[in-house]
């Protein structure tokens, strides 16, 4: 399934007004010499590349970032961000067309959640599709209302080790 962008919508005037004060703020507390006329619209660039791009996989997944979002907010190169994922320290999802997708559920405060990397290892027992890794790691208990990964972010990284060593074995069945 090739994963297309879908139509984009004008941030509303609010919403815009909001955002530029609250950059303007934190704008305040910078350096003068951090932020020069020659680079501005690089930061700009750089500041809207890290916010979570839409997908049609957003319902399940939620928003994705690039690869270059990525590089930017863990301040890694793309050989680095490509490490990461080999070693399943990211999971990250791969567009028939060779997009490479990260879903932002997986961070948080700017780093990937704890125990990522050993959860999906064990997962990677069972199967190579990125996709199911991801599905598996975003969705829901109708009973509990949790995720795996809420359950990681919580603490209970074993447990959720314990149902990916479950998981793995009955994908590779």
């Amino acid at each position: 399934m090739s994963i297309q962008q879908p139509a984009t919508h004008p941030i509303d005037s609010q919403t815009r007004k909001r955002l530029l004060e609250a950059v303007s703020v934190r704008l305040d507390a910078l350096d003068a010499g951090q932020v020069t006329a020659g680079r501005v619209d690089e930061l700009a660039e750089r500041m809207v590349a890290v916010i979570p791009q839409p997908s049609p996989w957003n319902d399940v997944l939620g928003p994705f970032y690039s690869t270059q979002a990525v590089q930017r907010f863990l301040g890694v190169t793309r050989q680095a961000v490509q490490k990461r994922v080999r070693s399943g320290s990211l999971v990250r999802v791969v567009t028939q067309d060779g997009t490479s997708l990260f879903p932002a559920f997986q961070f948080r405060d700017a780093r990937p959640v704890q125990g990522l990397l050993e959860v999906v290892a064990e997962l990677r027992r069972g199967t190579t599709d990125e996709y199911a890794i991801a599905q598996w790691l975003a969705i829901r208990d109708p009973a509990s209302g949790t995720s795996p990964l809420d359950r990681m972010v919580a603490g209970q990284i074993a447990a959720v080790l314990s149902e990916a060593a479950h998981t793995a074995a009955a994908w590779a069945a």
